[in-house]
This record gives C-alpha cells, sequence and structure tokens, in this order.
C-alpha cells in the first residue's frame, strides 16, 4: 500500500511539473544552439515566418539554400542587390519597368524632328568657268530626319523667289517650307529642289532632299549659303 502510494504521489508531481509555465519556460531557456547538434534541425523542425534576418549569420545563406522562385521582390531590402549579384545576362526586357528609363542621351538625334520645330545647315554648288549649259547639283541631309517630306513646291529660292511670309530670313521658314538663304548666287537660273518624289520617299522618314540649277553664266557659276527647314 505504500508503494502504491508514492507511485501515484510521483506521478503527481511529474504531472504538476510538465504543466506549471514558470517550469517549462525555464526549461526552454536552459537549451541553447550549443545543446543542439549540428545540422540535426531541417526545415520541418522550424515553424514557418518564425525566423527573420536576425535570426541568420550574415553570409551563412546561399543561392543554394533558397528554393527556387520562392523569393519575390518585397524579400530584399531596396538598395541591397547590386551588379556584382546579378549573373551577366540574367536581367531581360521584360524584367525592366520602362517607366524607370530615362532617355537615350542619343534619342532626340535619331527621333524626328516635331512638327513644327526648325533645323537649319549649310549648302553648296559650283561648276568651272567656260561651261554655258548643263545643270549644277547637291544634295542636304537632315541633322534629324522629318516625318513627312517637304512639297518640292514648297523648297523656296530666296533670291530668285523671295517669300517673306514664309521665308522671312535665314533661321526661318513657315511648317512644311524649306527656305535656302543664298550668300552668293552666280551663273545659274532658280535653285529647285526634289524631296517628295523617288528617291527621296523610299524611305519613312524624309532624310533630305537634292537641289538643283540651270547654268546660265559662262564664269562665276555656283551658289551656296544656309538653309531653313521647319517640319511640317
Amino acid at each position: 500500500m505504500r508503494n502504491r502510494l508514492f507511485a501515484v504521489l510521483a506521478v503527481v508531481v511529474a504531472a504538476a511539473l510538465l504543466t506549471m509555465t514558470p517550469v517549462v519556460a525555464q526549461a526552454a531557456k536552459l537549451i541553447t544552439g550549443k545543446d543542439i547538434k549540428d545540422s540535426s534541425v531541417t526545415g520541418k523542425d522550424i515553424k514557418d515566418s518564425s525566423l527573420s534576418g536576425s535570426d541568420v549569420k550574415d553570409s551563412t545563406v546561399t543561392g543554394n539554400d533558397v528554393k527556387a522562385s520562392s523569393l519575390n521582390g518585397t524579400d530584399l531590402a531596396d538598395g541591397s542587390v547590386a551588379g556584382a549579384d546579378i549573373a551577366d545576362g540574367g536581367v531581360k526586357g521584360a524584367d525592366v519597368d520602362e517607366s524607370t528609363l530615362g532617355a537615350v542621351p542619343t534619342a532626340n538625334a535619331l527621333a524626328p524632328l516635331a512638327s513644327g520645330q526648325t533645323q537649319s545647315g549649310t549648302f553648296g554648288m559650283g561648276s568651272a568657268t567656260g561651261v554655258a549649259s548643263g545643270y549644277l547639283g547637291t544634295a542636304i541631309n537632315y541633322p534629324r530626319p522629318l516625318a513627312a517630306p517637304i512639297a518640292d513646291a514648297n523648297v523656296i529660292d530666296t533670291a530668285v523667289n523671295p517669300d517673306p511670309v514664309n521665308c522671312p530670313a535665314p533661321g526661318q521658314a513657315s511648317p512644311g517650307y524649306l527656305c535656302l538663304y543664298f550668300d552668293y548666287h552666280s551663273g545659274i537660273d532658280y535653285v529647285y529642289g526634289y524631296s517628295d518624289d523617288a528617291p527621296f520617299n523610299l524611305l519613312p522618314q524624309s532624310v533630305g532632299l537634292s537641289l538643283y540649277a540651270e547654268v546660265t553664266g559662262t564664269s562665276s557659276v555656283y551658289a551656296d549659303g544656309v538653309w531653313t527647314v521647319t517640319a511640317p
């Protein structure tokens, strides 16, 4: 009878020890990482979302420790990933938000001149003296292309056919006009241009035009100056 009494008492005491919170809490405090065998704890032993970055030693986690596709942008601190962290060729166009990109430095030079914008340049043509017939010719290449060509009739020789409304002065031209402003205009008839017909209309954008003039003199046969065009 006495032995049975001691056995019951032992069970009661053991149960009390297991259920008393302070005792259990104290036991938990007594167990540290040193009491656990290396590599004996796996992911299955850890409650989901119970670990944070502060629980992991710096530089101890590699790509092999992370499940494929398990990380996203919210798992990384802003500015924590540098170019050295990304494999060459690892970032594709689809990975980049286009709205975050600025303009390429030379983008404006490649884009067509906007409607109403103006650009200018120089031109010149000439021939040997003693030639009393034939034609002079030269070409103009625009620094920036035009979305649409200038109509041939709107290429204005301001020396022979002044047009103060559409070609008032060097550096100025009405939209859809190309104005030729001369320093020299000698031994030739008026200068005219080809812009809106073949072969100058073969490209999606207008990149320039050709100028021609009929020779009328036998000496000082040349012309030069500046041109100004305003996009239609």
